[in-house]
């Protein structure tokens, strides 16, 4: 629900993102059914229900979730990244708390109600996204592109291996850390215990997104060799067996 119906930037901006969002049809995407922006109300949209938990609460729960797990996890929502950036659209808001795992052992990635097209959309830009796992250029309130979802990306590898958050919560202290460039540290990193998880958050955690990979292909690469190594070839059957 948005509470600031009544600004008509914010909802020419909420309408153009529904409608995206709606488009896209994936089985790892929450469905959006049905979308409003009235001028004398509050918008709102209409999704799938999903029985299940938070991979947020997953991880508080048991303290981190083991590294084979992980890496399923993670490279199912890589695929839905995929899809999502083969379209032109940017997530900008990726944490585990917009990720479900279901009763049936499905995951959702959710909340693309801050997805942003690639291209320039014609309204005025703001900085948005959850400040512990926003990227440099999303502080700094510069273009961002499939890279951006990238470092997020690396953030909640490293969310969901040890159930902690790699920048503080307080945000003042966050964007000062974000934009202080100083990561990986290698101290955060060894609280890592799985070195392809470790290696994961190393590889997208980069202050320039020059210096990370270019696309989710790359990421999913990384994940699909390290998955195989293990003799896993079925994300899906891992994570139902986990």
């Amino acid at each position: 629900v948005l509470h600031h119906a009544e600004n008509v930037t914010l909802r020419q901006y909420f309408e153009r993102e529904a409608k995206m969002v709606a488009a896209l049809q994936h089985p790892n995407i929450i469905q959006v059914y049905d979308y409003g922006c009235p001028s004398d109300g509050e918008a709102y949209l209409v999704t799938e229900f999903v029985d299940g938990m938070t991979l947020e609460a997953l991880s508080e729960d048991l303290f981190g979730i083991p590294g084979t797990a992980c890496l399923a996890i993670l490279h199912t929502v890589a695929e839905a990244l995929e899809y999502a950036h083969e379209r032109g659209i940017i997530h900008r808001d990726l944490k585990p708390g917009n990720i479900m795992l279901s009763r049936d052992s499905r995951i959702f990635l959710m909340d693309f109600g801050l997805a942003k097209r690639v291209e320039h959309d014609g309204l005025k830009s703001m900085v948005i996204g959850s400040p512990s796992f926003m990227s440099p250029e999303q502080v700094e309130n510069r273009p961002s592109d499939e890279r951006t979802d990238i470092f997020a990306f690396g953030l909640l590898a490293y969310s969901m291996a040890t159930s902690g958050i790699y920048f503080p919560l307080d945000s003042p202290r966050a964007f000062a850390e974000i934009l202080g460039g100083a990561y990986p540290s290698d101290e955060r990193l060894q609280t890592i215990g799985d070195a392809d998880v470790r290696s994961l958050v190393a590889l997208c955690l980069r202050f320039d997104p020059s210096d990370r990979p270019s696309s989710m292909q790359s990421v999913l690469a990384h994940l699909e060799k390290a998955l195989s190594s293990r003799g896993i070839y079925s994300p899906s059957r891992e994570i139902k067996r986990y």
